[in-house]
């Protein structure tokens, strides 16, 4: 499905960056679709490497950037999540069950972030630029 997509919407130029946040959330509800189930199994790391490739490519489109960029950087840049991340907020969205919850889980996968961003070897000129995530996010 992300090769399909993909196909439609070249690297560089291209849509705008409301049409290639659009594609990257489509990307975003297929791989998470049933991280509640996939992500408490064992023996799903093959899996989760191949998702998180796919995951990754779609945040290069929406930055319109090449496979260059480090894997951190990109996700900050793109003002994304980690797959894992949004997988494991996704997990406990599910076993909460209410309405409240979404933005306190939001908060704490921003807060996980964060203490990525911060602890990651790679990216530190991105880092040098953009060291707070939530304001990147929120401009």
């Amino acid at each position: 499905m992300a090769g399909a997509l993909s196909q439609i919407m070249p690297t560089i130029g291209g849509p705008r960056s409301s049409r290639r946040w659009l594609y990257a959330n489509v990307i975003d509800s297929i791989l998470l679709y049933s991280a509640p189930i996939w992500n408490c199994r064992t023996g799903t790391q093959t899996g989760m490497r191949q998702a998180e490739a796919i995951h990754r490519r779609a945040c290069l489109r929406v930055i319109s950037s090449r496979s260059h960029l480090p894997y951190e950087a990109t996700y900050v840049l793109a003002s994304i999540p980690q797959l894992a991340l949004l997988a494991d907020e996704g997990i406990r969205l599910y076993q909460h069950r209410h309405k409240d919850a979404s933005a306190e889980e939001r908060k704490e996968t921003l807060r996980r972030r964060q203490n990525r961003w911060d602890r990651s070897p790679k990216g530190r000129w991105t880092y040098r630029l953009i060291p707070n995530i939530r304001l990147w996010i929120d401009r």
